[in-house]
């Protein structure tokens, strides 16, 4: 029987993104720089299972309150019927929201934060849950998942890149604003959780394994969301 070494792939990937970073980091002017970096880490959350989609764009919900601006939104793609698009930008409703991330150039206290408030202003928005048809013939609506947040970055700022100033600054979040999981290219992923007891579990990965890691946590832990909820879409159209 013929093998592969899967791990020798997720190297390669690993490779491959972490040099297109490095050239996205040299481009002088910030915009572009931001947005080819967006580009690259974009194409890699595309390896995602199809039922989920990955744009950048807002979330909006049905009283019309918007997030702030998501660098990578991971929607659902097969039961959601609406998915606005106005002047090349998209609008996402918040019940179609899996996870939300925010890309930089380093892990630090101050992009821990910034994610942590991007985060907040997607959990803050009102998600209702329409009652649906269950396999028995029964309706039923869903309790709310959790809307997911991590941050991707090249690199951490801290030495050693997940000690005890990496722990503060990550548990220190209010639960609105929490990140789950992330990544520093260079230097490892971690994987944020709190146990039934309130204790808060921080795995991380070496950086050798970094994106299989990370790619393999946030999987694992969109499988455990679900299907997501069912839009009341009469909250949405009320206008009309």
């Amino acid at each position: 029987m013929n093998k592969i070494d899967l791990s020798e792939l997720f190297e390669s990937l690993q490779k491959t993104l972490l040099s297109e970073l490095e050239v996205s980091s040299s481009i002088t002017h910030p915009t572009t720089h931001g947005d080819d970096a967006e580009l690259n880490w974009t194409n890699v959350l595309k390896s995602l299972p199809s039922r989920y989609k990955v744009n950048r764009g807002f979330v909006v919900d049905s009283h019309g309150n918007l997030s702030e601006q998501i660098d990578a939104i991971i929607y659902d793609n097969y039961y959601s019927p609406l998915i606005f698009n106005r002047e090349s930008t998209i609008y996402v409703p918040a019940e179609s929201v899996y996870a939300v991330l925010e890309i930089k150039p380093e892990l630090s206290k101050d992009t821990l934060e910034y994610a942590g408030k991007k985060a907040k202003s997607v959990r803050d928005l009102q998600r209702t849950s329409m009652a649906v048809r269950q396999i028995d013939g029964s309706y039923k609506s869903r309790e709310l998942p959790t809307i997911l947040s991590g941050l991707l970055t090249a690199k951490s700022s801290w030495s050693p890149a997940f000690g005890d100033s990496f722990n503060g600054a990550l548990t220190t979040l209010t639960d609105s604003s929490r990140i789950d999981l992330g990544i520093a290219l260079q230097d490892g992923s971690f994987n944020f959780s709190q146990q039934e007891d309130g204790a808060f579990l921080v795995n991380t990965s070496p950086k050798e394994t970094a994106l299989i890691s990370f790619f393999i946590n946030l999987t694992k832990r969109l499988q455990m969301l679900g299907n997501a909820p069912g839009i009341d879409l009469d909250t949405y159209f009320k206008c009309y």
